[in-house]
C-alpha cells in the first residue's frame, strides 16, 4: 500500500455523527488500498489551518470529510498559498447536505472512495467572499452564498433544527418565508445594476443547496461564473408554493418572478441587517462582495 493520506474530518459534522462516518470511511478506503492519517478539526476554522499546514509539508493529496462548510474551510487554507503549492483535494461526504459533491455524482462514501481511488483530477472554481457588515470578514465558498430568506432559514436551522437533517432546513425555510417580506436589495453583477425588492439572492457555484434543492440547475463549478438566483415581487404564499413544489427539481427557474443571471463578480447590499449563508454556515452580514477564482482548486472528481 502507498503512504497514508491525511484525512481532515469534522467529528461534529452530520448532526454529531462525524466520528462514526469517519470510521466507516476509513474502512472503505482501506479496502480500496488507501490508508489514512486522522486529522480531526477541534474548533471553527481549524480545517483551514490543517490544510495549509499539510500543504506546507509538501503533501500532494489531502482528503477532507465533512459538510460543504468543512470543505470550503479547507479550500480557504489552500487558497492562501500560491497555486503551485496547493495539494489536490479528495472529498468525502460527511455533513448534512454535501451539495457541492453532488455535482460530481458523489452521493455517498462508496462513490467518493471510488473517485479517490481512480485519481482523476478536475480543476474547479472557488469564490472569494468579503463582507463589511458585523465587523467585516472574509471566507471562501465552493457551493452557495445566500442572503434574504435562505440565509435566515439557515440561521434558524443552525440554532436548533439541524438534528432533523435537510428536513430541518425545509421547516425553517417555511417559517422564514411566512415571517419575512421583500426588502430593497442593492445587487450589482459585473458592474451592472440589478437592484430590486428581492426576497432572496442566492449566488451558486454549484447546483444544489439544503441537501437536495436544485437551486441553480445550470450552474457549473468550473465555468468561472456564479449563477445568481433572485426572486423579486413574489408574495409570501406564491413563493412558498413555488419553492415547495418546484425547487427540488430545479423547475422554479421557469417562474417569471425568478431570474437567473451569471456573473464573475457580485455585490449585495441590504437595507437592514441581513445574515450571510456561506456553504451552510452563517458568517457575517451584508453588504458583501463575491469574486470567482477560476479553477483555483484541484479535486479528485
Amino acid at each position: 500500500m502507498a503512504a497514508p493520506l491525511p484525512l481532515i474530518h469534522n467529528p461534529a459534522a452530520g448532526g454529531g455523527r462525524g466520528s462514526a462516518r469517519f470510521r466507516q470511511a476509513q474502512a472503505l478506503l482501506r479496502v480500496a488500498g488507501i490508508l489514512v492519517e486522522s486529522r480531526p478539526t477541534r474548533r471553527p476554522r481549524h480545517a483551514a489551518e490543517l490544510a495549509r499546514e499539510l500543504a506546507v509539508e509538501g503533501r500532494g493529496v489531502i482528503l477532507v470529510m465533512g459538510g460543504d462548510g468543512t470543505v470550503s474551510e479547507a479550500a480557504s487554507g489552500l487558497l492562501a498559498l500560491p497555486a503551485e503549492q496547493r495539494p489536490t483535494l479528495g472529498c468525502l461526504p460527511g455533513g448534512t447536505g454535501n451539495d457541492f459533491l453532488r455535482d460530481f455524482g458523489i452521493l455517498d462514501l462508496a462513490s467518493a472512495v471510488e473517485r479517490i481511488r481512480a485519481g482523476n483530477v478536475r480543476a474547479v472554481d472557488a469564490v472569494d467572499v468579503r463582507w463589511d457588515g458585523a465587523g467585516g470578514g472574509r471566507a471562501t465558498s465552493i457551493n452557495v452564498v445566500g442572503t434574504g430568506v435562505m440565509a435566515r432559514a439557515g440561521w434558524r436551522c443552525n440554532r436548533g433544527w439541524k438534528w432533523l437533517g435537510r428536513w430541518g432546513y425545509d421547516a425553517c425555510a417555511v417559517i422564514e418565508l411566512l415571517r419575512t417580506g421583500a426588502s430593497p436589495t442593492r445587487l450589482v453583477l459585473d458592474g451592472r445594476d440589478a437592484s430590486g425588492d428581492h426576497r432572496l439572492v442566492v449566488c451558486c457555484n454549484s447546483r444544489g443547496t439544503g441537501g437536495a434543492m436544485t437551486m441553480a440547475p445550470d450552474a457549473r463549478p468550473d465555468d468561472g461564473l456564479l449563477d445568481v438566483v433572485t426572486a423579486e415581487g413574489a408574495g409570501r404564499l406564491e413563493l412558498l408554493r413555488l419553492l415547495a413544489t418546484k425547487l427540488r427539481q430545479g423547475l422554479h427557474v421557469r417562474h417569471p418572478r425568478v431570474l437567473v443571471r451569471k456573473a464573475a463578480r457580485v455585490e449585495i447590499g441590504a437595507s437592514g441587517p441581513s445574515p450571510l449563508l456561506i456553504d451552510g454556515e452563517i458568517m457575517g452580514q451584508a453588504p458583501v462582495r463575491l469574486e470567482v477564482l477560476p479553477r483555483a482548486l484541484r479535486v479528485l472528481a
